[in-house]
């Protein structure tokens, strides 16, 4: 539902310069189980769908439908686009997987000036939430980091104040 939005939204503003791609963010290549939250007709949680997330035994979510998804790391996908010394702007806002899209980026994190703003969010195992190990993987790359509410803003080394 996000990327049917995200679709019309481009659409109806004769966008042209946008390309969509249909897959999550990972650790690894591959593929995964996504669930997609339903709506909530009661119009109490207008949100939920926005929390549609990859999905697995230990799934906090019942409610939706399952599919199986392409995965990929940010890695692999800067390789595909030729993604280097670049200054790049990511949101990342991805359910409790937040530190696990890092791991997949550190190749592409190295090679360009990436600042980041991370939705954070609960850990999918474990307690707490995935501040500290963003902030782990990303602290020894030289980033400075701010937290705005539940958003982590990670700022890479060398960046103009």
């Amino acid at each position: 539902r996000a990327r049917d939005l995200l679709q019309a939204t481009i659409k109806r503003n004769s966008i042209s310069n946008v390309e969509v791609f249909g897959f999550a963010v990972s650790d690894a290549d591959g593929s995964a189980a996504f669930r997609e939250r339903n709506l909530d007709l009661s119009g109490q949680t207008p949100f939920l769908p926005e929390t549609s997330t990859l999905s697995g035994p230990d799934d906090k979510y019942h409610d939706g439908t399952v599919s199986e998804i392409r995965t990929i790391k940010l890695d692999t996908f800067a390789e595909e686009h030729n993604l280097k010394n670049r200054d790049i702007v990511m949101k990342i806002d991805i359910e409790g997987y937040e530190a696990n899209a890092l791991t997949g980026a550190l190749n592409l994190l190295r090679s360009n000036r990436v600042y980041l703003s991370i939705d954070i969010h609960a850990r999918i195992h474990g307690e707490g939430t995935t501040e500290t190990d963003c902030k782990d993987i990303l602290g020894p790359l030289g980033y400075s980091f701010e937290m705005r509410g539940h958003v982590l803003l990670c700022e890479p080394a060398g960046a103009a104040a």
